[in-house]
């Protein structure tokens, strides 16, 4: 299946892709697949983040699905199907 996704915030400037997932792939799976094409850091290896086991979007990401917050569908659980349009945003912090 294809899934377009915007990544902003994640270092390396924006990112916009069709990507192909396996069918039946989750919001987790989408996050591993864009660690591994190195298009955002390591979310899951970080101390204080979510467990992808958990079920929780890690800490610091803000996972848009169809224009509603993950969050509040099955977080990182979240299925996504042929043609869904993901934006993963990063927070920002500093001073």
């Amino acid at each position: 299946m294809r899934v377009q996704v915007h990544v902003v915030g994640c270092g390396g400037g924006p990112f916009r892709a069709e990507v192909e997932l396996e069918p039946g792939s989750t919001v987790n799976h989408l996050l591993e697949w864009l660690e591994r094409a190195g298009r955002m850091p390591k979310v899951f290896d970080a101390p204080d983040a979510a467990s992808p086991s958990d079920g929780s979007v890690p800490q610091g990401l803000l996972v848009i699905v169809n224009h509603v917050n993950a969050a509040v569908l099955d977080g990182a659980g979240t299925r996504l199907a042929d043609g869904d349009s993901v934006t993963v945003i990063a927070a920002v912090a500093g001073g």
